[in-house]
């Protein structure tokens, strides 16, 4: 989710170059989750493009760290700085604008919660604070505006402490692959083990995740690392079993076996997406399906016939470029229209939300991303933005530790008198307080006295 798609490396020698279809791929993971979240009975099991985000993120970041160690090059404050300027811009605008949406429709004690959620969200531990509230399944959870942070948390965790694995086992000359290879194995042992005895631990916690990232990362070494080896053993490994009048010459063949395993790679993250649900235990062998999946994808190359064809494509391309941002945008979004409307969706609100979403990604992306983190002028960028993202942070945890500011509620109420004055059409005219009062008595809230 958070990493810049600008690497591809074929051995230690090469300089990295930019896979459009990685962008691609983003964009088959956002737009499946996007749609989970909006039309869950439709796409049930979308949310398996979070998986596909996490197989990404660590195979990028991987390898920016196998090349830079190489190189002699690597740095931890420059590839921390580098994190900060991609990921810190976008998430204090969210931050904010969900703090202030949510001083004029939150009641106390959603605001309170919605407060600790930013401070958890500002420090990347959203998924230990949601692991000790509600599974991410639970109806009560669609009322989390900062609920989908739990992800960018666990990447985060990933980041902070993987580098530092890496270049400890690089410098003491130990095996690196060894290494990944054994804490990716302790990771998926632990999330079969505890899929099904505690399912809210485990989809939440990085020990039980991080494998996910992992798989990545064996990917980027053997792509870097054993080059002529990943080559054999992929794409020419099996030609003499290929009957030899299927093909004119052996790079036919090669391309054909990369058009097998991209065509593969995408039916496996489809059949996840058709068969994952809520119901099932999740992630266990079920999160196999599409990390299998995306690493097929990644695997099979710009010259798998999926990758070429569909997502090199300039619309994929370019939803996968906002993709960060969008996935940002869409849930506080449907959760905060959720809220106002006290009851579900009607298909047009779900409709406006998306675009609304993708309009919001896309202006973040352009005036708010790319400018900061392209930006080498300003030296203090990254400090100037964790900075802030600390003040959010502190706000929020003011905000929890003075239970929601319950002098709001006069507020709260001439915000939704507003509203119930406005002319809607069709269903959008039952928006009104009414919708909060019967939000708040279905959900057993104490909090209805204050409207």
């Amino acid at each position: 989710m958070g990493i810049t798609n600008n690497i591809k490396i074929d051995g230690p020698n090469n300089l990295p170059n930019y896979r459009a279809d990685i962008d691609g791929l983003r964009a088959v993971a956002i737009l499946s989750v996007v749609l989970f979240h909006a039309f869950p009975s439709f796409l049930h099991g979308g949310f398996v493009g979070v998986d596909v985000f996490f197989v990404i993120s660590g195979f990028l970041i991987s390898n920016i760290i196998f090349r830079e160690l190489h190189l002699n090059k690597f740095s931890f404050l420059d590839f921390y700085i580098h994190r900060a300027k991609r990921i810190f811009p976008s998430l204090i605008v969210v931050l904010i604008s969900s703090y202030l949406i949510g001083w004029f429709v939150l009641l106390p004690d959603e605001f309170m919660q919605l407060g600790k959620h930013i401070a958890a969200g500002a420090g990347f531990v959203q998924n230990f604070i949601l692991r000790k509230e509600v599974g991410y399944f639970e109806t009560a959870a669609d009322l989390k505006p900062l609920l989908h942070l739990w992800s960018l948390a666990i990447e985060e965790q990933f980041y902070l402490l993987f580098p530092l694995l890496i270049f400890a086992a690089w410098r003491s000359k130990l095996f690196v692959f060894i290494a990944i290879i054994s804490l990716t194995a302790i990771s998926f042992s632990l999330n079969i083990f505890g899929v099904t005895s505690n399912p809210v631990k485990t989809f939440f916690l990085p020990q039980t995740r991080i494998w996910e990232l992992l798989a990545g990362s064996i990917l980027a070494y053997f792509q870097f690392f054993k080059k002529d080896d990943y080559k054999k053993l992929v794409f020419t490994n099996l030609i003499e079993k290929l009957p030899s009048k299927s093909f004119k010459n052996n790079n036919n063949i090669i391309n054909k076996r990369k058009d097998i395993i991209s065509a593969i790679g995408l039916l496996l993250i489809v059949i996840a997406i058709l068969y994952a649900n809520k119901e099932k235990a999740f992630p266990g062998w079920l999160a196999l399906l599409p990390v299998s999946g995306t690493t097929l994808l990644i695997l099979a190359g710009t010259d798998g016939i999926i990758n070429r064809t569909i997502l090199s494509s300039k619309f994929f391309v370019f939803v996968g470029l906002i993709s960060y941002p969008l996935y940002l945008w869409h849930w506080p979004i449907l959760a905060f229209a959720k809220i106002i409307e006290g009851q579900e969706l009607s298909y047009i609100i779900r409709i406006i939300a998306i675009f609304s979403s993708f309009l919001l990604a896309w202006l973040t992306y352009k005036f708010i991303e790319k400018p900061i983190r392209f930006n080498k002028s300003i030296k203090k960028i990254p400090l100037y933005l964790t900075s802030i993202l600390l003040m959010v942070g502190v706000v929020g945890y003011i905000t929890f530790k003075n239970n929601g500011f319950e002098f709001r509620t006069k507020q709260i109420s001439n915000f939704t008198e507003a509203i119930n004055d406005w002319n809607y059409p069709g269903d959008l005219s039952k928006k009104s307080i009414n919708g909060i009062n019967y939000f708040y008595k279905e959900s057993g809230k104490k909090q209805l006295h204050y409207l």
